[in-house]
């Protein structure tokens, strides 16, 4: 299900006046928890380290998100990664072997999560040609489908297209929608066709997650808890029915990765 499908229908079935990206993060929520909890995608990253300063982790990377880590080969704790950076020469050496010109190879095997769904609408004045719209780090994604609109043009159309490409300085569309013209202003929006972690049945769990909200910030506490045990029970029902469709061989451990 697309998450806008999922946002009308709680707002059909309970009329509110909260807003779109509050729902949105609602949203978010529940695919993060399955992220986390259910479908558990893993990353890798590798770095050459040399010196203590090279210790520190990404900054994208939460060590709570890290399931396991290895320096030169030896299998790191979490306290481990903690204490790295702030370790003197003597007790790098006498741990993990680390000298400094001594390059050890890190490696972390994290956590993947979603995301932040992508709610761009951007006004401006371009340059544009039939396919093109020249603007610095504009934050669309090759495959992104937008909406484009000419609001000093009452005889321009609202026109959908797909990001083709992405350079930095212009973004390339997929189909001829302008006619040249320098300074041209534009509102962009991205058409948000996220889905959800789960599919039907079980992505109603969204909708029931956002009327549990929806209630909760009403105070109705009653119907926040209905519709909360409504989500436990679709979560959890899909939680088992993952598990059996995608085992994971409890012979596979993290630790033997080496």
């Amino acid at each position: 299900m697309k998450l806008l499908k999922a946002i009308e229908a709680a707002d059909a079935l309970s009329p509110n006046s909260f807003d779109f990206e509050e729902k949105l993060g609602w949203c978010g929520e529940v695919s993060l928890s399955l992220r986390r909890h259910v479908k558990k995608y893993y990353d890798i990253i590798e770095t050459v380290v040399t010196c203590r300063e090279e210790l520190e982790l990404p900054e994208d990377i939460s060590i709570d998100n890290i399931e396991a880590a290895y320096l030169g080969g030896r299998p790191l704790t979490k306290a481990d990664l903690r204490s790295l950076p702030y370790l003197a020469g003597a007790d790098l050496r006498r741990r993990f072997g680390l000298t400094f010109g001594s390059p050890k190879l890190l490696k972390i095997i994290y956590l993947t999560t979603p995301g932040e769904v992508r709610d761009i609408c951007i006004e401006g004045e371009f340059n544009i040609s039939e396919s093109v719209i020249e603007g610095w780090m504009l934050p669309f994604e090759q495959g992104d489908e937008i909406i484009c609109e000419m609001p000093d043009d009452p005889e321009f159309e609202p026109a959908r297209t797909y990001v083709y490409e992405n350079d930095g300085e212009r973004v390339r569309l997929t189909d001829d929608i302008f006619t040249p013209e320098s300074g041209a202003r534009l509102v962009i929006k991205r058409v948000i066709d996220d889905e959800t972690e789960a599919e039907a049945p079980y992505d109603r769990m969204y909708i029931e997650y956002l009327l549990a909200k929806i209630a909760l910030y009403q105070h109705d506490y009653d119907t926040y808890s209905s519709h909360m045990m409504q989500y436990n029970n679709i979560y959890d029902e899909y939680k088992r029915d993952y598990k059996t469709r995608n085992p994971l061989n409890d012979l596979a451990r993290f630790k033997n990765y080496w």
